[in-house]
Order: C-alpha cells, then structure tokens, then sequence
C-alpha cells in the first residue's frame, strides 16, 4: 500500500503489488518476480535508488523514474504494460549552444521529440547508412518524410540553443526492454576521412548498462573503444579533447568516466563491418549515476597507465599509454583506441605502425626495458605549447 507489505518483503520469487504511494527513497528499493501498479498506485524510482524486476511489469497507475534512478527487468521475454516517465538531467550547460548526445529509453511511438526537448533546440542525427556519413536534422515536426521521432537504440546530437544551466528532459511512454537490435554501418567519415565505421547508437534502458558486458555479446562486430561526448567549448566544435575514450586499459582523458552508460545515454562505437549489434537485459545494471560525463572520480584502472596532455592556443589534446600484462605491441582490440580528432587544430597522439592512438596499450614493463614510444603532434596554430 506504499507503507507496509502486506505478503512479506518482494523477491524474485515473490510478486509485488503498489496500490498507494510508493517512494524508494522513503520506502527503500526492492527486487520482485512481477511488479503491479494499480490504478489507484503510484510509484517513484528516486535519484540513485533501483528496483529489479524479473519478469513484468504491469502499470494502471503511475510511475516515475528520477534523474539517476534504475528500473531493471531481467528476463528477456518479460513483457511491460502501460506509460512510464522517465527524467533525466543535462551537465550545467555554461553558455548557448551546448550540445549532448542523447538516445531514448521509451519505444519510438513514445520518442516524439516535441515532448521530450524544448522549441529552440536543435537535434541531429550521424546517418552512417550511407557512405560518406553525414549529419541529418531532425524537424520537431515530421516532414518530407523525416521522423520527428528518436529510433530505437539510436544516439542524437541535441543542442540547447537558448537554454544554459542544467535541463531537465522527460520521456513519457511505454519502456524499452528485452533484446533490441539495431545495424550499425562500416562507412566514410565525411567530417574525418578515411576513419570507418564510427557509429553513434545508444543506451534504450531506463537504466545503466556496462558497456564491458555490451562488447562482449558484439566482440565479433565492435572496436573495443567507446566514445562519449563532453563538450568543452562553445559553439558545439568537434573537438577529439570533447570526448572521452573508455576501453580495457582505461580511460581518456584521466579520470572522466567508468564502464556504465546511463539511461537515454548516446555514444559512440566502432564497428568492423556492416552489421547489427544487439543490446539486451543481461547488459542492464543499477549504477546510472554517470549521464554526459561530467567530472567523475570512478576510474576503471590506473596502475600502469599514463596519462600526457599537450596545451596551447585555447586548446588541448590528452592521450593514455598504458602497460599491460595482457596488450601486446601489435594492434590490441581491448587495449589499443584509435585517435578520432583528425580535423582538431591540436592533435596529440601515439603512433603503433600507422595507426594513430589515442589509447595504447603496451606489454608490461620488465626490466631491463628500454620501450620507445613514438608521439605525433600537429597545431594548426604557431605559438607556445605545452
């Protein structure tokens, strides 16, 4: 009744049923068989808290879920009934014109974006069907035959225009669940050429995933190096230094982000040829702390690594090179990120063969070790650097 149970604290073996207001943050976090809100029922997922479903979920009343908050379902064949409102917050935008990549975790008939973002924002999306990629705009009002709609499991630029300081976007409809596939396309880069296969798709849960756990069930179809956007300018310029690069090994630059993408999270991925990836419940986790990647202190890994980082002229290039126990010093898929800021007016990076990096992972250090490294820079700018 949003107070009391009535049958014994819910399990996985055991139903729960709401028929008051319920409040995680008051009434705690639960794990049930089936969850049941009643037309008379409300319950809020509060900023940190999680609740486990583990087959389905069936909503006559309301539900919320709060910025930071987790619902997980965990069978893959569970079915979920009824509208759901989930909140998610942005960054402390700065100034105009800041830009974050978003992805929905309601189903596409759900995903109007009128409902979701403000009049003045701008939204694009990278279309990597076709080669050379390209940006598509995407109308608040569906015309010539362009959804107004966020696809399932895609990633979206959005950019408040006329909006500074942190915004609050609500998604309202029936939640994603269960195995959700969706190609991903090995193409040009039109703003980079020559870089193939640079996809931006995105977390379609209401709820963090670990992107370890994605990879692995896409190894045969995925780089081992994910990309998030965090810009650090205005204006929304394309800059390698605005994203931060996950894989194995670590994280660049230092310290900026874990494993775990939040809800209505984009990003992007590698892929080695034209495919599909596939998320699913097994992927899902309650650790939807992290959205956008603001400053954070949960760094996978650290022993080994170094972080250098080049500045000069307003801008800045970091890179990680790492030493390993298990990177060799060929091409690592794990433990080796290619450098994607092949137009930045400040490129810092490592160079393996051909490949420029922007994470390197090398075998571990033995000694007597005498390990060279070779480093590329290239500044558009004369002057001083750092």
């Amino acid at each position: 009744d949003g107070a009391n149970w009535s049958n014994g604290i819910p399990n996985n073996t055991i139903d729960a049923v709401i028929t008051g207001n319920y409040n995680t943050s008051i009434n705690g976090e639960f794990t049930a068989q089936n969850l049941s809100v009643s037309i008379s029922g409300a319950m809020t997922v509060s900023s940190g808290d999680s609740i486990t479903v583990q087959t389905n979920i069936d909503n006559l009343g309301n539900v919320t879920i709060e910025d930071k908050g987790s619902l997980i379902m965990i069978d893959d064949l569970g079915t979920v009934f009824g509208n759901y409102i989930v909140r998610k917050n942005t960054p402390n935008y700065m100034s105009f014109g800041w830009t974050s990549f978003f992805s929905s975790p309601v189903i596409e008939d759900d995903s109007d974006i009128t409902s979701i973002f403000n009049a003045d924002d701008v939204i694009f999306y990278w279309d990597t069907s076709v080669s050379p990629t390209y940006w598509v705009f995407i109308p608040h009002e569906e015309s010539q035959g362009v959804s107004n709609k966020l696809g399932l499991g895609k990633g979206y630029a959005v950019r408040a225009d006329m909006t500074t300081g942190s915004i609050e976007r609500t998604f309202t409809g029936e939640l994603n669940t269960g195995d959700i596939t969706i190609p991903v396309y090995f193409s040009d880069s039109s703003t980079s050429p020559g870089q193939f296969g640079y996809n931006i798709i995105g977390n379609p849960y209401p709820s963090a995933i670990d992107w370890f756990a994605f990879k692995a069930d896409n190894a045969s179809i995925l780089s081992g190096t994910m990309y998030i956007w965090r810009q650090q300018a205005t204006g929304g310029v394309n800059h390698a230094s605005s994203y931060i690069a996950l894989n194995t090994l670590g994280t660049v630059p230092y310290n900026s982000a874990n494993e775990f993408i939040g809800s209505a999270q984009g990003f992007v991925v590698k892929t080695n040829a034209t495919s599909n990836v596939v998320f699913k419940n097994s992927h899902r986790v309650s650790n939807n702390q992290q959205f956008f990647r603001e400053t954070n202190t949960n760094n996978r890994r650290t022993l080994g690594n170094s972080w250098l980082k080049l500045e000069g002229s307003s801008n800045k290039s970091t890179i990680l090179i790492g030493f390993n126990s298990n990177a060799t010093v060929a091409f690592d898929n794990d433990y080796d990120g290619i450098f994607i800021g092949g137009t930045d007016p400040l490129q810092l990076y490592s160079m393996n063969g051909t490949d420029k990096l922007l994470i390197n992972g090398q075998p571990e250090l033995v000694a007597p070790n005498n390990t060279s490294i070779p480093l590329g820079v290239k500044a558009a700018t004369t002057g001083t650097y750092t």
